[in-house]
């Protein structure tokens, strides 16, 4: 603070030197406390530094709280101008001088909740970002025909809801949900389903559907022949085909020497889930000892050109009042009767459906009646319709005719066909037909008349075009 010589104060410093001393001499210094100094606190927005603005003594120690708001942390640090490592305290230490500190602040966030679902469900919205403190609700919803199975958050199993809500977000989180199925297959049993007589030592195809959201692991066969008071498995784990041919067993449903209706047949689907479905009979059946005379020995069906050829033999020619054949375009059914041209040929009875298009497949069974009026079904075959072999024009009929004709003519294979009516100078009169054709045989009639009117009465020609062939057939027009 001060410094005097001889009692003469001279400039105060750190040293004093005394020069050519010839005589002894006096120095004397007085000293002052350094301080306190000085520091400066510049917190950014974002947060807080305490003590604010402190003030330190000479030699002592500060330190300075770095403070973030909620979602906010430190970004940035800098003493006296240089950069230091970001942190939530800096502490000055042994202070001979003032200073400065500065912080800034950085925004947390945004952060991701990461969803995951498997299959048959959706978590939504999928992989949201959500703003530092805010609140996000996420939604769990099951596929048609499904549950929820388990839902976890951040690896943690949570009650099993439709919704979560994650509250003051300041992390990411993960959520996944799982699915599982809650809807049993739907069993339907075809055949038989009531009414129907089915003998035994004869093989009978059984046939359902079942239909499941997933996929059927299993089908289990059950036949009750008392009105479903028991029941005996046939099958007890099949795949799903839709049909299986029984070997149909004894006993009868029958007490006495007439068939009795307590058959029922009983199909089981489970899925890959263990979920199960069934379904019997609408009705009961009668499992019938028909005898042998009544068990069919033959039943098969083949195409023939314009049609399908079935044949069919019984134990003995008498077993059934009557006989019908039926037909359907599917395993299963719909079935109904068809016209067929019936012959016998030795023992066998020989059907031939001509009203079968060409190259569609149909299935076909016999139903017998017995005199009593109860029925027994034997069958399905399947039969592929044959095609005519090559393009064929009919004959013409009536021919001569006063007025409309008919005829039919053939094609073998898909292809384009011009049919029409010609005079004597090659001149068309009439265009009958003209396309692309099906194989398969069709008939066309001409009402004898061109677009100006009947046509005079002469000799004129109906003649077909097809790729293979030029076909030429004569008519007579008498008026």
């Amino acid at each position: 603070a001060t410094l005097t010589v001889d009692g003469d104060p001279v400039a105060a410093a750190t040293s004093y030197t005394f020069s050519g001393v010839h005589a002894a001499h006096t120095i004397a210094a007085t000293f002052t406390l350094n301080g306190p100094y000085a520091i400066t606190t510049l917190p950014g927005a974002g947060g807080t530094m305490t003590p604010t603005n402190p003030s330190v003594a000479c030699g002592a120690d500060q330190k300075i709280e770095i403070t973030s708001n909620d979602c906010y942390s430190v970004a940035t640090l800098t003493v006296d101008g240089d950069p230091v490592a970001a942190a939530t305290s800096y502490t000055f230490a042994n202070v001979h001088g003032a200073h400065t500190i500065k912080a800034t602040f950085a925004l947390a966030g945004p952060f991701t909740i990461t969803t995951t679902s498997g299959p048959n469900g959706t978590v939504t919205p999928v992989n949201p970002s959500v703003a530092c403190g805010a609140d996000q609700k996420i939604a769990i919803a099951a596929a048609a025909g499904f549950g929820l199975n388990t839902l976890t958050v951040d690896g943690n199993a949570v009650a099993v809801a439709t919704s979560y809500t994650f509250t003051n977000v300041h992390t990411d989180h993960v959520i996944a949900a799982t699915f599982k199925d809650v809807t049993p297959p739907e069993m339907r049993v075809v055949f038989p389903n009531g009414h129907e007589t089915i003998c035994i030592g004869g093989d009978v195809k059984l046939f359902w559907t079942a239909t499941d959201n997933t996929s059927i692991a299993s089908v289990k066969l059950e036949i009750s022949r008392d009105n479903g008071a028991t029941w005996e498995t046939i099958v007890a784990s099949m795949p799903n085909t839709g049909s299986y041919v029984w070997r149909v067993t004894a006993p009868a449903t029958n007490v006495g020497p007439d068939e009795e209706y307590r058959g029922l047949f009983r199909a089981t689907a489970t899925d890959i889930a263990g979920l199960t479905g069934s379904d019997e009979s609408d009705a009961p059946f009668s499992i019938y000892d028909c005898s042998v005379a009544t068990v069919i020995t033959e039943l098969d069906a083949e195409p023939v050109e314009f049609g399908v050829r079935i044949k069919w033999a019984f134990g003995t020619r008498n077993a059934f009042a009557s006989v019908v054949l039926e037909r359907s375009p599917a395993e299963t059914g719909p079935w109904a009767a068809v016209s067929a041209e019936i012959s016998e040929v030795g023992d066998a009875t020989v059907a031939v459906d001509r009203s079968a298009e060409a190259g569609q497949t149909y299935f076909y069974r016999v139903r017998g009646t017995t005199a009593s009026g109860n029925q027994a079904f034997f069958g399905p075959v399947k039969g592929t319709a044959g095609a005519p072999l090559e393009f064929a024009l009919s004959k013409i009929w009536p021919n001569p005719s006063r007025g409309p004709v008919a005829l039919t003519f053939s094609v073998p294979r898909s292809a384009h066909v011009s049919l029409s009516v010609v005079d004597l100078q090659g001149r068309e009169v009439s265009s009958l037909a003209d396309g692309q054709f099906k194989a398969g045989r069709y008939q066309v009639n001409w009402d004898g008349r061109s677009d100006r009117g009947p046509v005079p009465a002469g000799l004129y020609f109906i003649r077909l075009i097809s790729p293979d062939k030029k076909l030429v057939s004569r008519i007579a027009i008498t008026r």
